[in-house]
């Protein structure tokens, strides 16, 4: 069958509009690509709907999108086509076009999407509401239906299918004669289709809203350290002059910017929302995009768990460890802090609180710590870790020490307590003191045998009469319940003089031994205290002491032994003077000799003496140290404390007795050689040193002053 002039018309209109349709499916990132291609789909379609319902179709029946896409793609029955006039007898559109609809979430956008107005019978764009068409596809899946045929209704001039006139007059149609000329669709003389305008640019102007800009990054809710601290505003496809990007910043409390003109990137903080919009700047054509909007809120951080330093367990209370606390990553600062307690072996709590330095346990401690948070908003509490703290093996416990203080009435009090710089003073622990200078003594069962024990809160009280001296004398002793970890203390002593002679300032300690001691594991035979104050002098007199517990060298080494005198740590005390058998003249320096010269005479050369004079010897028959009495003003006597030259501690640089000044009486063979050694490395200064081996006899002086061990 042949094709009637009106349907080649009408067939070519048809393939022209279908041409123009833009089919690609693409999704945009902006949104404004795909709202240029629904209004030029949306204008295209709504021409073929009309063209379609001109020639005698109905859509009626149709609801959703697809079924008017359906709809068009049906075609005339074979008698009906012979005898129609209109343009249309064929399918509208391609067997192969469907609608894709939006997701819900894409629905509940302000995307663009294409609805079905049933009433107006046309598509139309709508930018919220009920969910529409995403983009018009081509579904290869769709190319062998078969849509099938159609009556459609008749104008009210057909082609005549009798033999006569080709025109036949039929007035029951309700639709108007349609003449080659209306079948044509087209704007004015010369129109081409313009896809960047509303209307096609068929001159029928359409107000069109503005696609909408867009937000980067997307909101959300972020890690503080994910933050999002700037965003952009991108404004989209804009047909040039249509209109510009703004925005408004709403904060968590409730303020906000009002909209600004974007130009650049801007800051934003935790908790602010963003919208942002197209406005026109030219209102005949175009209106205000939809409004977007992003928020920024902050999930807070979980804080790692801190790091408590050292790890639990057990420990020497000699070695007791300082605690510390380490963040272990956390953000110490204005939103977060370490928070800790500490339990007792007994079960009893501290309070929480804020961590600024070491912690201080005694034995059996818990210490149990965690990273608090200070603004909820960022962070949250880490979890606890606990670490305790036992005491093992056996420790010998640090001298009291003694501290003077004056009451209102000027009267002078001297109060005893445990040293705990040196380690934890463990509960119950004893403090036995003397008077006289006598040591309290320690028994096998670390008790004391004598003395009398200190009440906590009940110092002692100073005398007050001119030339009193007071020596007190005090050990620490373990408690009754744990005598296994700790071991009683040497003893700690605090010297008293009212307006006393001696040496200015201070005063000076005197010990004698005859046995050569491992270091820290020492005593003496023989100690006084304030050797100088207790005699109203300041030269000992090593052959004839004014103290009978002291031991003199004549009483010690017997007649016909040999032996030769050294001196250990001169450096230390250089205000010493040694007479040896001469009387000591403090204007005479004939008569002594300084004790740094003394211990730098090689052992060699030195003199060998008895106390009877025996054949091949010098017999001795002085020896005294003697000191000016501003001695100590002038650094002349190192200043120590009685428990570290007793016990043998040695010093910073392994000094003998804690660098006491020393003089020893070391044995020497008959034939004249030397039955003695010497360690010179444990002297401060000198060739001499102190006995390793052969010793008879030793003095050792110090100022006993109330500061630290040398």
């Amino acid at each position: 069958m042949g094709f009637s002039l009106m349907e080649v018309i009408g067939v070519v209109a048809v393939l022209g509009l279908l041409a123009t349709i833009a089919l690609t499916s693409f999704k945009s990132t902006q949104g404004a690509v795909v709202q240029t291609k629904l209004v030029s789909d949306v204008t295209k379609l709504n021409s073929l709907v009309s063209i379609y319902q001109a020639s005698g179709g109905s859509l009626a029946d149709a609801v959703t999108p697809q079924d008017v896409l359906d709809t068009l793609k049906t075609v005339r029955g074979v008698v009906d086509a012979t005898q129609t006039v209109g343009p249309v007898t064929g399918r509208a559109v391609d067997v192969r076009l469907a609608a894709k609809m939006q997701t819900v979430d894409e629905a509940a956008t302000s995307a663009a999407r294409v609805v079905w107005n049933a009433g107006a019978k046309k598509f139309e764009i709508a930018y919220s509401g009920t969910g529409g068409v995403a983009s018009f596809v081509l579904d290869d899946t769709l190319a062998d239906n078969d849509y099938g045929a159609e009556t459609r209704a008749d104008s009210s001039v057909k082609y005549n299918a009798s033999a006569g006139w080709v025109w036949k007059d039929d007035k029951t149609q309700a639709l108007a004669f349609l003449s080659p000329l209306n079948a044509v669709v087209t704007g004015a003389a010369g129109y081409t289709f313009d896809p960047s305008k509303p209307d096609g640019g068929g001159g029928n102007t359409v107000i069109a809203s503005l696609p909408p800009p867009s937000i980067t990054p997307r909101g959300g809710s972020f890690y503080l350290a994910n933050f999002i601290t700037s965003v952009t505003i991108t404004p989209g496809l804009l047909v040039s002059g249509s209109g510009n990007p703004g925005y408004k910043v709403d904060h968590e409390d409730g303020t906000s910017t009002g909209w600004l003109p974007y130009t650049a990137p801007f800051s934003i903080t935790y908790g602010d929302t963003v919208q942002a919009r197209n406005t026109t700047t030219d209102a005949a054509l175009y209106s205000d995009s939809a409004t977007v909007s992003e928020s920024y809120t902050v999930t807070p951080t979980l804080l790692t768990a801190p790091l408590i330093t050292p790890a639990g367990g057990s420990y020497l209370a000699s070695a007791w460890p300082a605690i510390t606390i380490d963040a272990n990553g956390a953000p110490v600062g204005p939103y977060t802090a370490i928070s800790y307690k500490v339990t007792s072996a007994a079960g009893v709590s501290s309070a929480w609180q804020t961590y600024t330095g070491p912690i201080v346990t005694t034995y059996g401690d818990t210490v149990t710590a965690k990273n608090v948070s200070l603004n909820t908003k960022f962070y949250t509490d880490s979890t606890t870790v606990a670490n305790t703290y036992n005491v093992t093996g056996s420790s010998k416990l640090p001298p009291p020490i003694f501290t003077m203080t004056t009451d209102a009435a000027g009267k002078q009090w001297v109060a005893i307590s445990g040293d705990s710089s040196k380690m934890p003073i463990p509960a119950g622990a004893r403090i036995y003191y003397t008077l006289t200078g006598a040591d309290p003594g320690n028994k096998s069962t670390e008790d004391p045998v004598t003395g009398t024990l200190y009440v906590a809160g009940k110092p002692i009280a100073m005398p007050t009469t001119a030339g009193t001296y007071l020596e007190i004398t005090a050990r620490m002793y373990p408690p009754t319940s744990d005598k296994i970890h700790f071991d009683t203390s040497d003893i700690g002593d605090y010297d008293v003089t009212v307006a006393g002679p001696g040496l200015a300032g201070g005063h000076i300690d005197v010990d004698t031994a005859h046995l050569i001691y491992m270091a820290g594991k020492g005593t003496t035979d023989a100690h006084v205290h304030a050797y100088d104050d207790k005699y109203a002098v300041t030269t000992v007199n090593l052959m004839n002491f004014l103290d009978t517990k002291l031991s003199e060298i004549n009483k010690i080494i017997p007649n016909g032994t040999r032996f030769k005198l050294i001196v250990f740590n001169g450096n230390l005390s250089p205000g010493g003077k040694l007479s040896i058998n001469k009387t000591y003249n403090a204007s005479d320096p004939t008569t002594y000799v300084k004790v740094t010269d003394y211990q730098n005479s090689s052992i060699p050369g030195l003199t060998v003496y008895s106390m009877d004079g025996v054949s091949g010897t010098v017999k001795l028959t002085s020896l005294t140290m003697n000191f000016t009495t501003d001695t100590l003003a002038i650094g002349g006597l190192i200043g120590t404390n009685t428990g570290a030259v007793r016990s043998n501690k040695a010093g910073p640089n392994g000094e003998y007795r804690d660098g006491a000044l020393g003089i020893q009486a070391v044995k020497v063979n008959a034939d004249g050689t030397d039955a003695f050694t010497s360690n010179v490395a444990i002297s401060n200064g000198g060739n001499q040193g102190a006995a390793s081996s052969g010793l008879l006899w030793e003095c050792t002086m110090f100022w006993h002053w109330h500061g630290p061990d040398y």
